[in-house]
């Protein structure tokens, strides 16, 4: 069995999946590394998630520095340690390294998996997998307003209008919004897995969503630029609120 190490954090942790599927999964060390809004009881929250991915067969939640004393076959994190810009001709040197560049594309040039991620963005197969719920859920939002440029006003003014249109909104995590769904991971796995669509911004549901194949539109603010938000998803800077509204309900109704 081999085994993988990552340091987190959450969202990061989710696109390093992508190789650890593409190198033939094993066994999942998860860390402490990164401080700062992360520390191994975040880590122990994803256990439920993460086991329920079928190239995971085992997850251990340490401290980093007995990480090093163990056998690692592949260590994640080194992936996002490394500076290579040469590697990207994607990457713009104005925006500050990484800058745009994408987190998942970081991971797969690592571990040498360049060709395996074109052949990825042609078909966007996903590789994640959650439950769905018994409720009937059309649309999972998410918004950590410190990765917002529209206001909280501006959002809940997109929210009642999809309420008004009687769309079924799961509201995700605790940041900013009082009306919570779910605060577990895997819960609200299972809300996105379920929705027609995502709405909100760079987050680590945004990050689920990706995985899992869902249409999302996302709003961006610098320095989230490093995420693929492309067709048919949509990035909804400078729509206005009711063209954010008019599109989710298009996809909606057409998925429906």
């Amino acid at each position: 069995m081999k085994t993988f190490h990552h340091g987190g954090r959450i969202g990061d942790l989710i696109f390093a999946l992508w190789t650890m599927k593409h190198l033939g999964g094993g066994r999942l060390i998860v860390s402490d590394y990164h401080k700062g809004n992360w520390g191994l009881d975040v880590a122990e929250s994803m256990r439920g998630f993460l086991e329920i991915q079928p190239y995971i067969e085992k997850v251990l939640t340490w401290n980093y520095y007995p990480v090093h004393q163990y056998s690692v076959d592949y260590d994640l994190q080194n992936a996002e340690d490394t500076f290579n810009p040469e590697s990207f001709a994607e990457y713009r040197a104005k925006t500050g390294w990484p800058g745009n560049v994408n987190i998942l594309h970081r991971y797969a040039v690592h571990f040498d998996l360049q060709a395996e991620y074109e052949k990825w963005l042609e078909t966007r197969e996903p590789w994640l997998v959650a439950p769905v719920t018994k409720q009937r859920v059309d649309v999972a939002f998410h918004c950590p307003m410190r990765r917002s440029v529209r206001s909280r006003d501006e959002w809940m003014h997109i929210l009642n209008d999809l309420w008004d249109e009687e769309l079924l909104v799961a509201v995700l995590g605790t940041e900013d919004f009082i009306i919570c769904r779910s605060k577990d991971l895997l819960e609200s796995a299972g809300w996105i897995n379920s929705a027609k669509v995502f709405l909100g911004t760079i987050s680590s549901c945004n990050a689920i969503a990706e995985g899992l194949g869902k249409t999302r539109f996302v709003e961006q603010a610098d320095g989230c630029f490093n995420v693929h938000v492309d067709p048919p998803s949509v990035s909804i800077n400078g729509m206005t609120n009711e063209e954010v509204v008019r599109r989710v309900l298009e996809v909606v109704k057409n998925e429906s």
